[in-house]
């Protein structure tokens, strides 16, 4: 297929091409060796339904399969640096078991979307012009990610966003579907954590005494699909009054007046969904002691050095994380900790690490499967395969182009009953006492939580 003239590499015949015709000549002539799409992998894989091809198990001998990790700083920052390592714990385990992917190796490029659309652009096209990589994996804010899409679709390179939620992002793939099909995503998205927040708002609001919740989100695209539809929905199912609601600027340093004002609403929780104030406005909730309880969708808090990072002053905050280090959502999410802690010293919760690497043993799985690396077969399979190997969900399918969040992740639990069977995404509590230790716990749904709900008051206001 011909690229775009924006983005294009040099040499008349494409690597893609011939892959295609290596895989087209091998099933004609019925070369011995094959395995079939269920054969046993490494860590990540599972049976699939797909379609009954087999293919030559030594097909890519000799080759190396690269794959570009767009890490947010990984260098300075959590989500970045276990992200990178989650999708090289995945490129490890390939290239130590029996055959690594159909006889290739894998080679992970790591660049840096330095939390700045311009540079993940550029990172971008270098990785998939000048680089030639196969696959993609990574990305952050729905803004960055939105211009990494460019070179994604002038170079024809198929893309997991895997550290980022934003909405947005389908809503351009939607737009222009045949430019933008080469993006898929291992993480759920914004509304789908909305509703799982919406779930979990409506399951613990009576136990807990939230009669009266303050809604802040912060004033980024990635939390367009949060902002209104959440309070909406909390009034809808007559779950609690929602005296203030407000979005929050980007650059806030002082809570003090917005935690004054639910004060004087009498509030009983303020649900605060925060990327780039989150650390600010949990440290000055926990320090003040405030007469409410503090949760919602904050992005910070979700990473294994969060308690140290806010001075530990804040027991008792919750949000959603896509896995955590006691969750129960799949049997492989605790085995891959295991194996994590022994490769790098200690167990994460970044939910990023969790999502790179199902990233790349979604894309390993497929390209066994098909026995291509071109998006061109890629894609047909990705959309009508269900995947039982992911960490994340028991099972795991894509919305096609017709939907209304093409290539996202299926997700099927609008309830409370679907949500705590499904598992995911979970919810986690920082438990322990005020500038003592506390442990991040994974508090609902049922599944993920070990069969029962285990929030817990701030330790002030029990």
């Amino acid at each position: 297929m011909p690229r775009d003239s924006g983005d294009t590499r040099d040499g008349t015949v494409d690597r893609r091409d011939l892959l295609r015709s290596a895989i087209a000549g091998a099933t004609t002539v019925g070369i011995a060796g094959c395995r079939s799409l269920d054969a046993a992998g490494p860590a990540g894989t599972g049976n699939e339904t797909g379609p009954g091809t087999e293919v030559p198990n030594d097909l890519f001998k000799g080759e190396t399969l690269k794959i570009g990790g767009m890490w947010p700083l990984p260098d300075d920052y959590t989500i970045g640096r276990d992200a990178q390592r989650g999708a090289a714990l995945a490129v490890k385990e390939h290239n130590q078991s029996s055959n690594g992917v159909l006889g290739a190796d894998l080679k992970l490029l790591n660049r840096s979307t330095d939390i700045s659309p311009a540079a993940s652009r550029q990172n971008t096209r270098e990785l998939c012009l000048d680089e030639e990589v196969d696959v993609l994996n990574g990305g952050f804010l729905g803004q960055s990610y939105k211009l990494m899409m460019e070179p994604i679709a002038s170079t024809q390179t198929l893309s997991y966003f895997s550290c980022g939620a934003s909405v947005p992002v389908v809503e351009k793939i939607a737009s222009n579907y045949e430019r933008h099909k080469y993006n898929f995503r291992s993480i759920g998205n914004m509304a789908q954590a909305r509703d799982a927040e919406l779930n979990f708002l409506e399951t613990a609001a009576d136990r807990m005494g939230w009669d009266r919740i303050a809604v802040f989100t912060e004033n980024l695209e990635v939390y367009d699909a949060v902002a209104d539809p959440l309070v909406q929905g909390i009034r809808d199912r007559g779950i609690a009054e929602v005296p203030i609601a407000k979005r929050t600027s980007q650059s806030i340093i002082d809570w003090k007046p917005l935690f004054d004002q639910a004060e004087e609403a009498n509030c009983d929780l303020v649900c605060a969904n925060l990327v780039l104030t989150g650390m600010t406005a949990a440290r000055q909730w926990g320090t003040s002691e405030r007469p409410f309880d503090f949760g919602g969708i904050h992005l910070l808090a979700m990473a294994p050095d969060f308690w140290e990072a806010v001075g530990r002053v804040s027991p008792g905050l919750w949000t959603l994380n896509m896995g955590a280090f006691d969750s129960q959502q799949t049997p492989q999410m605790s085995t891959m900790q295991d194996r994590f802690k022994q490769e790098y010293g200690y167990r994460t919760s970044a939910y990023s690490c969790f999502c790179a690497y199902d990233a790349v043993n979604n894309w390993v799985e497929a390209v066994k499967a098909t026995g291509s690396t071109d998006p061109e077969d890629l894609i047909p399979y990705l959309k009508q395969r269900t995947w039982n190997g992911s960490i994340l969900k028991p099972t795991l399918e894509y919305y096609d182009e017709d939907a209304q969040y093409p290539h996202d992740i299926k997700w099927s639990a609008p309830d409370i009953e679907t949500w705590n069977e499904l598992g995911f995404p979970p919810v986690i509590q920082w438990q322990g006492e005020k500038n003592g230790e506390a442990r991040m716990e994974t508090i609902a749904p049922k599944r993920a939580a070990g069969g029962e709900y285990k929030i817990k008051k701030t330790p002030w206001l029990r």
